[in-house]
């Protein structure tokens, strides 16, 4: 449209020079000095038709058309894509990883691998500006970079390990993103919801929790690790942290030495079958505290082993086990 302003232009400025023209040399032929006055004017109307030229010129050099693309992403990474959309930045998203859960947020979002089998292809024609992962670029697999430098695209690692860095990484997404006002927005309402949790139970006698990872009740949360850290907020001491392992396996003996009083099992999308096995895990151990206080719980939902914008739910529901008291309904205890 611009170009078609600027053509219209230059064709009215050409008319003017031929009209002024063809007037001076008329004039040349009745009077000289009304043929210079002719002649001055023209030269008037054509610096008038020049600025009006460059005026238009500077409003294309601002067009829209220039401004800076928008930062769109492919997320390698299930925890970031979690906290993109938590941020309220969803139609950033081109695309998510192959382990990314099936949920709404994410429907029909082409899904292109992870770091170790990546759909190239793809990207290429989705086009991501940025794309997460989570491994230090040192340690990418062979041609990873230079097939992302190929295609434009900036890789972002970012490290989600404690409770803190799920925090931070709401900073290293708004800059990514080019959105540091909604990160710092969202970091806020996390921020506010996680305190808010630990205000609920302050005051409360800690409960010795201990948190489990499968149905035979072998793997298990210790100490070090933003789940240990969410327990310690809403009101929970980990049964399993002088073991000093951060996923430690054990053995029936040492789950019987632990003795907790309340036990959480974090089985995200479970089926019927394995919540099933692992109630009958717990029928053969009724000595211990917990199963025999029926404190058994399962928190099932898809977002129970991610550390994401879903960490403040989770806080919420293992206060509510351990605190039933507290505001909002606790979760049912599982059968033993």
């Amino acid at each position: 449209m611009i170009n078609d302003q600027w053509r219209a232009q230059l064709r009215l400025v050409r008319s003017f020079v031929r009209f002024s023209i063809g007037i001076w040399k008329l004039d040349l032929g009745i009077s000289l000095g009304f043929g210079i006055w002719t002649l001055g004017f023209s030269i008037w109307l054509l610096g008038f038709l020049g600025a009006l030229l460059v005026s238009t010129g500077c409003e294309k050099s601002t067009s829209p058309a220039t401004q800076p693309a928008v930062r769109t992403v492919a997320s390698l990474v299930p925890a970031a894509t979690d906290l993109i959309i938590g941020m309220g930045a969803r139609e950033r998203l081109l695309a998510v990883s192959t382990y990314d859960r099936q949920r709404p947020d994410v429907a029909g979002l082409p899904r292109v691998g992870d770091y170790q089998n990546v759909d190239w292809e793809q990207l290429q024609s989705l086009h991501p500006i940025v794309m997460m992962i989570q491994i230090k670029k040192d340690r990418l697999p062979a041609g990873f970079q230079e097939r992302a430098d190929a295609l434009h695209i900036q890789l972002v690692d970012v490290a989600i390990d404690r409770l803190a860095d799920i925090v931070g990484t709401l900073d290293v997404l708004g800059q990514a993103l080019d959105l540091p006002e909604q990160a710092k927005t969202a970091k806020e309402q996390m921020q506010s919801r996680l305190d808010a949790v630990a205000a609920g139970v302050a005051g409360r006698k800690p409960i010795s929790t201990l948190l489990v990872l499968d149905e035979s009740a072998d793997a298990v949360v210790g100490p070090d690790t933003y789940l240990d850290e969410i327990l310690q907020l809403a009101g929970g001491v980990n049964a399993a942290k002088s073991l000093g392992q951060r996923y430690p396996q054990i053995d029936r003996e040492m789950l019987l030495s632990l003795k907790p009083d309340c036990i959480i099992q974090l089985f995200p999308d479970a089926s019927q079958q394995v919540k099933d096995r692992a109630a009958d895990t717990w029928k053969q151990l009724p000595q211990i505290p917990a199963v025999a206080a029926g404190r058994v719980y399962t928190i099932d939902n898809w977002y129970a082993l991610l550390p994401g914008w879903h960490v403040t739910d989770l806080a919420e529901q293992f206060a509510q086990c351990l605190h039933p008291s507290t505001p909002a309904s606790p979760l049912r205890p599982t059968a033993p």
